[in-house]
């Protein structure tokens, strides 16, 4: 084993990630090289000293402002509408390929033919109840 590749897994080794058969030769090598052992040491001593870290929360306020932002519900939305968009286009397009294909049979097109209608008619129920429902919610300006 070179240096390389007993710094490679020596990380694994500490985080106790490796398999049995290759604990051994890491060691092996470790114990032969003043650089790798040194290394090892050194994360060893590294991983003590971030064992009792803990980052603090984010603020409230900083929360409270990043759900405001006019750019934050912009960029949601606008990523929202492209992918919904573009699934929509691979979706028509897949669809107009599969029907104007004259390999299928007529049976089958009926079946993916009435399992995306009954596909529409769910998103568009859901869409309609969200929609009616987004008007009458008493709790829509509390924050969730």
């Amino acid at each position: 084993m070179n240096c390389n590749e007993a710094k490679l897994k020596t990380q694994a080794l500490i985080d106790n990630e490796l398999e049995e058969s290759e604990i051994s030769e890491v060691v092996d090598h470790i114990e032969s090289c003043y650089i790798c052992r040194e290394e090892y040491k050194s994360m060893l001593k590294l991983k003590k000293q971030l064992s009792g870290f803990t980052p603090a929360p984010p603020q409230d306020e900083w929360l409270e402002k990043l759900y405001k932002s006019r750019k934050r519900k912009f960029s949601g939305r606008l990523g929202f509408f492209m992918v919904l968009g573009f699934n929509l286009l691979i979706a028509v397009y897949l669809l107009f390929m599969f029907f104007t294909d004259n390999t299928e049979g007529i049976f089958i097109k009926i079946l993916v033919a009435g399992s995306v209608f009954s596909v529409i008619v769910l998103f568009l129920t859901a869409l309609t109840d969200r929609i009616s429902e987004r008007k009458t919610d008493k709790y829509r300006e509390i924050i969730k």
